[in-house]
C-alpha cells in the first residue's frame, strides 16, 4: 500500500466499523513514514479520540503532540497550530514565489529557506473524526480551512 500525501489533494480517510483496525492502520502509516523521513522532513500532530492507539506515539521524534479525548483545550490548540502553519506556509510561498510543495521541499533540501523556517511537512492525523467534531465545536471549520 502506497500513500502519497504530497500532492494538492493530499488527504486520506480511513473508514470502518469499531474494532476494524482503523487506528492500527493510522499508527502503522505513521511508523512507516517515520522510517523513510527525518523529523526535519516530516512531523505529525495527532488528535486521538479513538482507543488511545496514537497516544503511545507521542514520544516519537516525528510527533509534535497527541491530543486525546477529554482534553478539548489541547485539541483546539493542536488544530489551531496546524491552521497557523498552513497560513504561514501560504505567506512564505507568496513571498518566495514558491509554486508547489515540491519546490518548497527542494529549497528545504538545498538549505535555501529563510533562517528560522520550520521546513518539515506537517500532517494532521485525526482518529475518530466524528467524536472530534462532536466534542470540539469549531473543529469542522478549522479542518475545512486547512484542507
Amino acid at each position: 500500500l502506497l500513500l502519497d500525501l504530497s500532492g494538492a489533494h493530499g488527504h486520506i480517510a480511513v473508514v470502518g466499523a469499531p474494532q476494524s483496525g482503523r487506528s492500527t492502520l493510522l499508527r502503522t502509516a505513521l511508523a512507516s513514514a517515520m522510517l523513510t523521513h527525518t523529523p526535519d522532513e516530516l512531523r505529525f500532530i495527532c488528535v486521538d479520540f479513538g482507543g488511545g492507539t496514537l497516544a503511545g506515539m507521542e514520544e516519537a521524534p516525528h510527533v509534535s503532540g497527541v491530543a486525546v479525548r477529554h482534553d478539548e483545550a489541547r485539541v483546539r490548540r493542536a488544530l489551531t497550530i496546524v491552521r497557523q502553519r498552513v497560513e504561514e506556509r501560504e505567506r512564505l510561498f507568496r513571498e518566495l514565489k514558491i509554486d508547489s510543495a515540491q519546490d518548497f521541499r527542494r529549497l528545504r533540501e538545498q538549505g535555501a529557506l529563510p533562517e528560522g523556517t520550520d521546513g518539515a511537512d506537517l500532517v494532521l492525523v485525526l482518529d475518530n473524526w466524528g467524536a472530534v467534531r462532536g466534542a470540539v465545536e469549531e473543529a469542522d471549520e478549522i479542518v475545512q480551512d486547512i484542507a
